[in-house]
């Protein structure tokens, strides 16, 4: 007992040495299971600095059993999920809509429950006047569940950062004023990469247009009228823009070059554990002098393997018995079904050690759905990646990791037996892939500045002095006219045709006053 309290009070003199503690409140919403660790596995880093961390947790998805953070010292308040028609997420149908594509119906149906979530955390009075007695320091929200920024309004919180799991897109830049430059910036959701042709950047730039035009009011329109409910003036964007930074889970030297302001601090693959030895298990199969080497088929905990349509499930299968010398490790959630029951260099299981997979010598490729975080473990692992992408950003991260040539991507619509046996046969045969994979992971491991250090020194920065103002673009002031030059440009060019007008004026009048004279002296 004596030991405990000596302990304690050598924990609480060193804090007192370094700087006192901020009370930070984390908002993660169990919604988007990959969302949920990501933003998990940061509050433990910050609880771990010896902060004091609080997690706000309403439920979407009561299909999710985790919290996302581990450690015992976190006060996590949350919401039931409500029920009736208009609030219900069904994962299993959701998953399986996504192989075919995410239509517009979809998406639509997507944003409604979204929106029908953030009424349900806006009228949750009894945890916001809790959270609000709290006095937080510093609050935590995440671009991909905005009504995070609705939860500010109710606390009235002026200290916050803002948490991106996914990587860095133009859209998420020009909300901070920096113009996207989109001759060499690939818009948001789109397969373009950083150099592209005139046709190339006519879709890009196509993409771009209904992005802001169409789809980011599909996405986020209904949870800002959910928020302008309680708070009439509220704008989505600004109250983005004036967060103090910007947490991104991408890897600089994986993603496209773009342009940012400093509030965009880059953290891939925060806090991983160093990998662990396989178990006997797996440690048996890999080793076995019969396997030449191991490949990991797995597409993260969003994407259910189990959903994927039988074609897709059946060219796999079928391509993975043209290698016996290779074991497959497939993470498949419904191992009961039977799937590759009578294939004996297949593996299945509901869960995976991924990390320590990935780690191992003989791990020769990654199949992936190509997730933000599968691709910077892949990155940081040095596997050669074979992608499936599926929805979301997992298009443009194919095109990012072929762009790279870590790997390249398969098209699943149009997916047979022989176009998987030609591409596992030209990621495990041609050096390329393993090499640049390879020269990436050193440059990572070779990083000059820790990102877990470098996470934790910016949020003690935010929770004492917030958004400073001069890390601030002036562009995320602007209107579109300013913003775009769209004013200069119009001037510009009635000037250019005022101009023209007025030559044509003068050659038109002098070319009359000429034909009159010679007309003159003809008659004379």
């Amino acid at each position: 007992m004596v030991k405990i309290q000596l302990t304690a009070f050598l924990l609480l003199a060193l804090l007192a040495v370094s700087g006192a503690a901020f009370k930070i409140l984390f908002f993660i919403p169990l919604f988007g299971i990959s969302h949920v660790n990501f933003s998990g596995r940061l509050a433990d880093i910050i609880a771990q600095a010896g902060h004091e961390v609080v997690v706000y947790q309403p439920v979407l998805d009561d299909s999710i059993k985790t919290k996302g953070f581990k450690s015992p010292n976190i006060t996590k308040y949350f919401t039931l999920p409500a029920k009736g028609e208009d609030y219900s997420y069904d994962r299993d149908e959701f998953e399986r809509a996504i192989w075919g594509g995410m239509s517009m119906e979809l998406m639509k149906k997507f944003s409604h429950f979204r929106g029908e979530f953030c009424k349900a955390i806006m009228n949750d009075k009894e945890n916001i006047a809790a959270l609000k007695a709290e006095n937080f320091d510093l609050v935590v929200t995440e671009w991909f569940e905005p009504c995070g920024y609705g939860l500010l309004e109710a606390l009235g919180a002026k200290k916050y950062v803002t948490t991106s799991s996914g990587g860095l897109h133009s859209a998420n830049l020009a909300v901070f004023g920096v113009k996207p430059h989109l001759s060499y910036t690939p818009a948001v959701m789109s397969t373009m990469t950083e150099k592209m042709g005139f046709v190339e950047r006519v879709k890009s730039f196509g993409t771009y247009l209904f992005f802001n035009l169409v789809l980011k009011d599909i996405f986020m329109g209904s949870i800002s009228r959910a928020i302008q409910h309680h708070y009439p003036n509220f704008d989505l964007d600004t109250k983005i823009s004036k967060s103090a930074f910007v947490f991104v889970n991408s890897e600089d030297h994986l993603a496209y070059t773009l342009p940012r302001t400093p509030k965009f601090i880059m953290i891939p693959n925060m806090d991983n554990a160093q990998p662990k030895p396989l178990t006997a298990k797996y440690a048996e199969i890999v080793e076995s002098p019969k396997t030449r080497g191991t490949v990991l088929f797995s597409f993260g905990s969003v994407v259910q393997a189990y959903t994927m349509p039988a074609h897709v499930k059946t060219a796999f299968l079928e391509a993975f018995k043209e290698f016996p010398d290779i074991t497959f490790f497939w993470k498949y959630e419904k191992p009961e079904d039977g799937t590759a029951a009578n294939i004996p260099n297949v593996f299945i299981d509901k869960w995976l050690p991924q990390r320590d997979l990935l780690h191992h010598p003989k791990m020769l490729a990654f199949i992936t759905h190509a997730g933000q975080n599968s691709l910077n473990e892949a990155a940081a692992t040095g596997v050669p990646l074979l992608s499936l992408p599926v929805f979301g950003d997992q298009p443009s991260n194919t095109a990012l990791l072929t762009y790279r040539g870590m790997g390249f991507g398969l098209d699943q619509k149009t997916l047979t037996k022989e176009k998987v046996v030609e591409a596992l046969n030209e990621i495990l045969n041609n050096k390329k892939y393993k090499e640049k994979a390879q020269l990436i992971s050193r440059m990572i491991q070779a990083r000059p500045l820790s990102t877990k250090e470098s996470f934790i020194k910016h949020i003690e920065f935010a929770a004492e002095f917030g958004d400073t103002g001069t890390l601030s673009a002036e562009g995320a002031n602007q209107s579109v006219f300013v913003f775009h030059s769209l004013d200069v440009i119009g001037l510009l060019l009635a000037v250019i045709i005022l101009v023209v007008l007025l030559l044509k004026w003068v050659i038109v009048s002098v070319a009359r006053l000429v034909r009159t004279k010679l007309v003159k002296s003809k008659k004379e």
